[in-house]
């Protein structure tokens, strides 16, 4: 009778097990489950965009690294409307003046360079460089207004290091012509305006 009653008390137990197990693996599952859920977020948040051309007035055409390349180096030219990664640009913040953020680097979308000089003087053919080289005033660009420039208005830039201005050399039209920085004029060719990229 006794060891009827312990058997009948070891299948009383077995489901109680298998309870637990069965527990452990859901409390396992939603650990899991949680944990990636946290991760989601931060991947959400380190999106690369928005993206933007960056339209030449006079000319009306984007900037972008010669060829489309993402060699360390390459050019700044205006270019042909296209949709492709080379003509996106990522607008960083940099700095402050006056408390209002106007110090901005223009990352290249395909490359993941900055728009650099690479002297003081003029004419200098602007290239993409690292975003944070040993000296990095030669990314950043000031522009003449950040209301302007959000708002897709013209506005001018220049070299935080040089004090001198983007410019499409010789005012040209045509694409492929370079951008160059050159003491500040206030012409067409070097004012520019920000088009939202579609999507980014």
């Amino acid at each position: 009778m006794t060891n009827a009653i312990l058997a009948e008390g070891q299948r009383s137990l077995r489901p109680t097990g298998l309870i637990r197990r069965s527990l452990l693996l859901l409390m396992t599952i939603s650990l899991i489950v949680a944990a990636l859920a946290a991760v989601a977020p931060v991947k959400a948040s380190a999106a690369a965009g928005p993206f933007y051309y960056i339209v030449a007035v006079h000319s009306g055409k984007p900037i972008m690294p010669i060829n489309h390349t993402q060699d360390h180096g390459a050019e700044i030219v205006q270019a042909d409307w296209q949709n492709g990664g080379a003509l996106h640009w990522k607008i960083r913040r940099s700095g402050t003046i006056n408390g209002a953020e106007r110090i901005r680097r223009f990352e290249n979308r395909h490359s993941h360079y900055c728009v650099s000089s690479y002297g003081w003087t003029s004419p200098v053919i602007l290239h993409q460089n690292q975003c944070t080289s040993f000296y990095t005033q030669s990314e950043e660009w000031v522009v003449s207004s950040a209301d302007d420039m959000w708002a897709g208005r013209p506005f001018t830039v220049w070299n935080n290091a040089s004090k001198l201005c983007m410019d499409v050399s010789g005012a040209s039209i045509d694409a492929y012509t370079r951008v160059i920085q050159y003491p500040c004029t206030g012409g067409n060719n070097q004012k520019f305006r920000l088009v939202y990229v579609a999507g980014t």
